[in-house]
């Protein structure tokens, strides 16, 4: 009888800790709900203005452009390139007298050089075609033997427009 008696007790003990727990839970989820719609009858959604795109302006190009050429996009500090008034925005057409194109890199003209070795660079910027004399720099990092103008640039091609598509982009008439 003693038994039994223990495990009444021991029954109605995880009854009572079944009851609240179960009590606990769905008292924190009535107070999560009762909280949500309180919450979301008096928030306000207010928008949050974009952050300002900052205006890169783009050379002007001409209708005349080569068909392949490398845009500036930056100039290293005290780099030949900065101390010979290139700046980003420049296009370079040609190195000496040969015209880069997509098997002739401003990488590749520039390594067929020694540091120290002037160069003339034909740039295209602020709308005028010009001539830019450059005295070449040892690299930073791969040492005085490979040649370095000191620019990171972009490789444009302009390819042209085939015959057989349509002409959506020109004005009638």
């Amino acid at each position: 009888m003693e038994e039994r008696r223990t495990n009444r007790t021991i029954w109605i003990v995880l009854g009572g800790i079944a009851v609240l727990l179960l009590g606990c839970i769905m008292g924190a989820m009535a107070g999560g709900l009762v909280g949500y719609m309180a919450g979301r009858a008096t928030a306000r959604v207010q928008p949050v203005p974009p952050a300002p795109i900052p205006r890169q302006e783009m050379p002007h190009m001409p209708d005349t452009l080569p068909m392949y050429g490398a845009l500036i996009v930056d100039v290293m500090p005290d780099s030949p390139a900065e101390r010979a008034g290139i700046r980003p925005g420049a296009i370079v057409m040609a190195v000496e007298d040969r015209a880069l194109d997509e098997e002739y890199t401003l990488v590749d003209a520039v390594t067929e050089y020694e540091p120290g070795d002037e160069i003339v660079l034909h740039v295209y910027r602020e709308g005028r075609r010009e001539a830019v004399q450059v005295t070449l720099d040892g690299h930073p990092e791969f040492g005085d033997d490979v040649a370095w103008l000191g620019v990171a640039y972009r490789s444009l091609s302009r390819l042209p427009m085939n015959p057989e598509m349509p002409r959506r982009f020109e004005r009638p008439g």
